[in-house]
């Protein structure tokens, strides 16, 4: 069974661009590319908030195993915690795992 793994952040406007640039020069390639994952894709959400922009990242496991071996690892540790390091609370996060039927 196919899965995602989606993680919906919502940023504020003053630092978009800024973190938007780390987001795909450094943190979405650095999971991505751990043997757990085969890709992974950037969206931003229209809405009408003016202080803040909504984006999900939709990671691509090889399996539902892989992800949980993942989220077991050091390296999901050392990337959430590097995350938090450089934005703290200023950025919201929510994570989901979607399955294909």
């Amino acid at each position: 069974m196919k899965c995602y793994y989606s993680v919906r952040l919502v940023v504020p406007a003053a630092i978009e661009e800024e973190w938007r640039q780390w987001m795909l020069r450094e943190h979405i390639p650095a999971l991505a590319g751990l043997p757990w994952f085969s890709g992974a894709h950037l969206y931003k959400i229209e809405s009408p908030a003016h202080d803040a922009v909504e984006y999900i990242v939709m990671y691509e496991p090889n399996s539902m195993e892989a992800l949980d071996t993942y989220f077991k690892s050091d390296e999901c540790t050392q990337l959430r915690a590097e995350f938090t390091q450089r934005y703290g609370n200023n950025v919201t996060i929510s994570r989901e795992i979607w399955l294909e039927q």
